[in-house]
């Protein structure tokens, strides 16, 4: 199997992005490379440093880093939570990185524990609002009958 040639990623290059990726992938099969940090470092080895490749690179990162937090989020069975989804958005490093190896490694050690712990902090706030609210509700249809 041949490498994949150089990906300008430019509106005038013929290549194929989507021949590009699944040949990447091939390629990445058969040298055994499975972790996907890896797999985003060596593709930086085939993408033409230029700006439309550049960009096209980075929003590549994003889908994937998309892809495999609502993997991981349905896993877990949260993927529709949207406070667990707030919390998490909160706990995300604020740094500016160089490489998604970075960013990887920082959601990586993130407290699992304590996000959990706040999770259940917010569900517990929100059943005592909703208690609040019914309590309210049934004060006010009582003193309209009166």
């Amino acid at each position: 199997m041949d490498s994949p040639k150089l990906f300008w990623g430019d509106q005038d290059d013929p290549q194929d992005p989507q021949m590009f990726l699944q040949t990447f992938k091939q390629v990445m099969r058969i040298t055994g490379i499975t972790d996907k940090a890896e797999k985003i470092e060596v593709l930086q080895d085939y993408i033409v440093p230029c700006l439309e490749a550049q960009k096209w690179i980075k929003v590549w990162t994003h889908i994937i880093w998309a892809r495999e937090a609502l993997h991981l989020a349905k896993a877990v069975e949260v993927v529709n939570n949207i406070s667990l989804v707030h919390i998490v958005h909160k706990k995300l490093p604020k740094n500016k990185y160089k490489a998604f190896k970075e960013l990887a490694k920082e959601v990586r050690e993130l407290d699992m524990e304590e996000m959990q712990r706040e999770k259940e902090d917010l569900d517990e706030h929100k059943k005592d609002d909703e208690e609040r609210e019914r309590r309210i509700i049934q004060q006010q249809k009582a003193s309209i009958t009166v």
